[in-house]
């Protein structure tokens, strides 16, 4: 069988491979072997393309950058993270990187995106071991106050949801998991 040609040259399969296990090649050595057709710089590539196509009226513009319209302009999907333990009060990091989530940090989240009409839904992303039950508790009637206001709460499951952080998850509308994630309630409540 053949490989299929580039710009005229025909490269057999045994060739294709060689080059495939090489790996790297610079854009002049790709060139070189036959990958690519021409190498050229931003400054001659519209000239190349008006010569190489015939047509002399080609031109090059860099993108537009002004709004687009979007189909659903005025509604967004917010993120809202709970990782690390889960502890009464305000969310924190410790010295040596190790993060916290604190009820009061989250709920406010929470009932910010509850008052936002341009907040459509809400992803809640758990990577918690669980912590506090109280905290936890507050947190879980916060989702379910977002979700009597209408808005879809869905938890996105990190490595672990466990304890408080399978409890925050129960009152969302969907849950997705991974298998590897450890997700269960220790059960002394």
């Amino acid at each position: 069988a053949r490989a299929r040609a580039r710009g005229g040259r025909a490269l057999d399969e045994a060739r294709v491979r060689a080059l495939i296990e090489r790996g790297i090649f610079t854009p002049f050595e790709a060139e070189l072997v036959g990958l690519v057709d021409t190498v050229r710089d931003d400054t001659e590539l519209e000239a190349y393309l008006r010569l190489s196509l015939g047509r002399p009226s080609i031109a090059i513009h860099d993108p537009d950058t002004s709004p687009v319209h979007e189909p659903w302009p005025s509604r967004r999907v917010v993120v809202v993270l709970a990782d690390g333990a889960i502890v009464d009060g305000k969310s924190h990091r410790f010295p040596f990187g190790e993060e916290v989530t604190g009820s009061d940090t989250l709920v406010e989240a929470l009932e910010e995106c509850r008052r936002d009409p341009s907040v459509g839904a809400v992803v809640l992303r758990v990577n918690s071991p669980g912590g506090s039950a109280f905290a936890s508790d507050v947190i879980a009637r916060a989702v379910r106050k977002l979700r009597a206001a209408g808005k879809p709460v869905v938890t996105s499951m990190g490595d672990m949801a466990a304890s408080g952080g399978y409890y925050i998850s129960a009152p969302t509308d969907e849950i997705f998991a991974e298998p590897s994630t450890i997700s269960r309630s220790i059960g002394i409540f």
